[in-house]
């Protein structure tokens, strides 16, 4: 009996470089969400190449060489190209079902999110997606949460709450693990319990808006804020975001070369459950240290 594919939401789509993967997984993409023109246009395109019979294919590969970018495209490119589509052509299709939402997240209200998808809150198995990572890579600034850009780990956050998803998986690049961010500790006098400050209040402190803040458990007044400069402070904070709306984390740094990948690409991957419920990471297939033959792949349960 064939099993019905897990439910998607796509956040930070880009080129559906992970759908693609969620997809050959086991998940069907319902909404792809992505700001950016040109990789939407890419997304709308292999959707139409997915439905293609294939007599239809050279009328619509031709069309895509007429564009102006492919002009001057050595023929043997060309030819290796339709030949290398045509071949996926009848093997798989990809994003077949999914909405595609060319907006900015900030903007995006998961009411219609839901509404596009046709589920209810609360149904959908997954939603997954990579915040833009130039705040934490180590080429980049390493500004970290206190940027714009930064930021939008919030809107994924606001989206898995309203939505409540079974999973999420929030993926990005391993500076996060590296990058100093000044973490704020909430000491409550009167109960004696200490929190980590969530990130409204985070930025609230940061800016001067508050001074003081009350007690996350018995909501009194009568407390004091220690900060700690800490590498790894942003995951920290970004970790206690999705703890505070109720989801249990695991993190963990992969290795696309480790999984068959050419090349070097370490991304932390946080996987966050509803339910508790448990998961096993990915074993290498890979690896110097596997015996041959040795395989493994992501599993819920």
């Amino acid at each position: 009996m064939k099993h019905k594919p897990y439910s998607l939401i796509s956040l930070f789509t880009g080129a559906g470089g992970l759908d693609l993967g969620l997809e050959q997984a086991g998940f069907e993409t319902l909404v792809a969400n992505e700001f950016g023109a040109h990789a939407c246009e890419t997304l709308r395109q292999n959707q139409v190449l997915s439905g293609l019979a294939p007599r239809e294919f050279e009328k619509w590969f031709s069309a895509q060489m007429g564009q102006r970018c492919y002009k001057g495209t050595p023929d043997s490119l060309v030819d290796d190209l339709r030949s290398r589509l045509q071949s996926e052509l009848v093997k798989r299709s990809y994003l077949k079902s999914a909405k595609i939402v060319e907006r900015d997240v900030r903007e995006l209200p998961s009411s219609e999110v839901l509404e596009l998808a046709g589920v209810k809150k609360g149904a959908i198995d997954l939603i997954a997606g990579g915040p833009p990572c130039q705040p934490f890579s180590r080429a980049g600034k390493r500004e970290s949460v206190n940027t714009n850009t930064g930021r939008l780990f919030k809107d994924f956050v606001r989206l898995v709450d309203e939505i409540r998803p079974r999973w999420f998986l929030f993926e990005n690049v391993k500076g996060l693990t590296l990058t100093k961010a000044p973490l704020a500790h909430l000491k409550c006098d009167n109960c004696g319990k200490t929190h980590l400050v969530n990130f409204d209040d985070w930025e609230a402190l940061q800016s001067g808006e508050k001074e003081v803040l009350s007690c996350y458990t018995c909501a009194m007044d009568s407390t004091s804020v220690v900060w700690q400069d800490k590498a790894g402070g942003s995951l920290d904070i970004i970790l206690n975001e999705f703890t505070q709306i109720g989801y249990e984390c695991r993190h963990k740094i992969l290795n696309a070369a480790d999984f068959g990948a050419p090349q070097q690409r370490e991304r932390l991957i946080i996987i966050g459950s509803r339910d508790g419920e448990s998961f096993e990471w990915p074993q290498p297939t890979h690896s110097k240290s596997l015996e041959d033959g040795e395989s493994d792949s992501l599993r819920f349960r």
